[in-house]
C-alpha cells in the first residue's frame, strides 16, 4: 500500500487508467476529459488507449500507452488516481481493472455504472460519478485533499480484501 499524501509533490500529479485498447472500453466523453485533466496541470497516462490517438495525439500532459506497455502494477504505481468508465454501449459486467487499482492503492472515481460500482461505498471506497462534470470534480478533489485520497485509497484496499474473500 502507498499512501497518496506520500509521494504528493514528487512528480506531477497523474491521473490513468489501463484496459484493453478498443474503443468500446472507453466512453466518448472520456478524450474530453482527458483534455480538461491536462489543460489543469494533471498528467494523464492511458494504457490500452492508442485508439483515441486522433483525438488525442500531440495533446501535452496525455501519455497514450498501447495495451500491455506495462505491467498493471508497475504502470498503477505511476498514477495518483485511477480513472474508469467505457461506452454507453458497453456495459462493465465486472471491471477487474477496477479492482486492481483498489489492490494497489490508488483511488478511483469512476463511472457509477458498471458491475463493479455494487462493490464500492461512494466517498468511502471510491468516488462514483454519473457524469465527465462529476468526474471531473471527483478527480481534482483527490489530487487536492491528499488525506482524503489515502482514505479512499484504505478502504478501496479493505473492499478489495472482501471481494476477494467472496
Amino acid at each position: 500500500f502507498r499512501d497518496p499524501a506520500d509521494v504528493a509533490g514528487r512528480r506531477p500529479y497523474t491521473v490513468g487508467r489501463h484496459s484493453r485498447d478498443d474503443p468500446s472500453k472507453h466512453h466518448a466523453e472520456d478524450p474530453a476529459l482527458y483534455r480538461r485533466l491536462a489543460a489543469a496541470g494533471i498528467r494523464v497516462r492511458l494504457m490500452g488507449a492508442t485508439c483515441l490517438a486522433s483525438q488525442l495525439a500531440d495533446t501535452p500532459g496525455i501519455e497514450l500507452l498501447p495495451e500491455g506497455a506495462a505491467e498493471p502494477i508497475d504502470f498503477l504505481r505511476s498514477l495518483d488516481a485511477f480513472v474508469y468508465r467505457t461506452s454507453d454501449n458497453w456495459y462493465e459486467a465486472f471491471g477487474r481493472v477496477v479492482f486492481e487499482a483498489m489492490a494497489a492503492g490508488v483511488p478511483v472515481a469512476c463511472a457509477s455504472r458498471g458491475g463493479y460500482a455494487g462493490y464500492l461505498e461512494h466517498g468511502r471506497s471510491a468516488l462514483l460519478a454519473t457524469s465527465t462534470d462529476e468526474l471531473m470534480t471527483s478527480l481534482l478533489a483527490l489530487r487536492d485533499d491528499p488525506p482524503m485520497a489515502a482514505g479512499i485509497a484504505r478502504a478501496a484496499r479493505r473492499a478489495f480484501a472482501a471481494v476477494q474473500r467472496d
